[in-house]
């Protein structure tokens, strides 16, 4: 008679485990997370400096090495790779994987300030031209094309520009790229026949214009109890 009572205790307590496990596996999927795209932290990053004109071996020498160097300097460093080729120097640096994401972007920052102060030790035509990429994992969520019939495509790009700058305002939105943007370019076109006319060459051309819209310092001048500023003329108006 004790025996058939444990038998129905223990098939009880089997019961009550097995009831709570069921009852945890369907909490457990209905609140699992479903992204399609699941957030993910990358602990690298990458120095990109371009040396134009350099060999692989000047770029590992003048480039790679004090870049190397400075990263090294970094405590949470777990490891520096590089790639030297002719004119770009490319250093990975990878963080030691127990840093939580969140103290991942003071890495980074700590890692440019040591990148800007080597730069006065690289050759001039790549001094301050190194560029720290540390956001290549990012995943974009949403894509919007903008296009509007009958509107220039200056006009689209202020807009866009607008766009951005309100989308970036909303809550959990961490980045907002333009993609496909196009920069407005003047193109000049210089007849040698006139300048051979005219007894000049393109340089003396280049310099007229390398002199004019210059963001200048006028200072300012005493009228009565005030001291209104100069702005210098001969900026560009149009085309």
């Amino acid at each position: 008679m004790n025996l058939g009572v444990a038998s129905i205790q223990n098939s009880r307590v089997v019961f009550f485990f097995m009831l709570l496990i069921l009852v945890g596996g369907i909490w457990s999927y209905q609140n699992i997370g479903r992204l399609e795209d699941p957030e993910f932290t990358i602990k690298e990053a990458l120095i990109i400096t371009p040396y134009p004109g350099a060999s692989a071996q000047e770029v590992a020498k003048e480039i790679t090495n004090p870049i190397e160097g400075a990263c090294q300097q970094l405590g949470q460093l777990q490891r520096v790779e590089s790639e030297s080729a002719r004119g770009r120097s490319v250093v990975s640096a990878i963080i030691k994987d127990r840093y939580h994401r969140d103290s991942i972007p003071q890495v980074w920052n700590e890692l440019r300030r040591k990148i800007a102060d080597v730069q006065p030790q690289l050759p001039p035509s790549a001094r301050g031209r190194s560029l720290v990429i540390d956001d290549f994992g990012d995943v974009y969520g949403i894509f919007l094309t903008i296009c509007g019939e009958g509107f220039s495509y200056p006009e689209l790009r202020r807009y866009s520009e607008y766009l951005r700058r309100e989308v970036q305002t909303v809550k959990d939105v961490k980045k907002v790229d333009l993609f496909a943007e196009q920069q407005e370019t003047v193109f000049l076109e210089i007849s040698r026949q006139r300048l051979a006319q005219l007894g000049i060459n393109e340089d003396q051309i280049y310099a007229q214009l390398q002199a004019k819209n210059i963001v200048a310092d006028g200072g300012r001048v005493r009228v009565g109890a005030e001291y209104p500023a100069l702005d210098p003329t001969g900026d560009f108006r149009s085309a």
